[in-house]
């Protein structure tokens, strides 16, 4: 997620975390959430972003990322290509 996608972890954060964050890294994850490390103006700090639900399954995490990047982009005004 952090080396592939870092852009998408920013939008995560801003869009569902109302951050207004210059990066953003995953740093851990569980059943309920998230975990991201921060950059603001203000310094680092860590922003906990939770799943549209209870995770069971470890498969489970790629799916929910991709939903929350989704719910980020629409929150933020972006269009995403089709």
């Amino acid at each position: 997620m952090n080396e592939d996608h870092p852009d998408d972890c920013v939008t995560m954060v801003r869009g569902l975390g109302g951050v207004d964050a210059s990066s953003a890294t995953m740093t851990d994850l569980d059943e309920l959430g998230a975990d991201f490390e921060v950059v603001t103006g203000e310094g680092t700090s860590v922003v906990r972003l939770p799943w549209s639900r209870r995770l069971t399954e470890r498969a489970e995490v790629r799916t929910e990322v991709v939903a929350m990047h989704e719910r980020a982009c629409r929150e933020l005004g972006i269009q995403r290509p089709t």
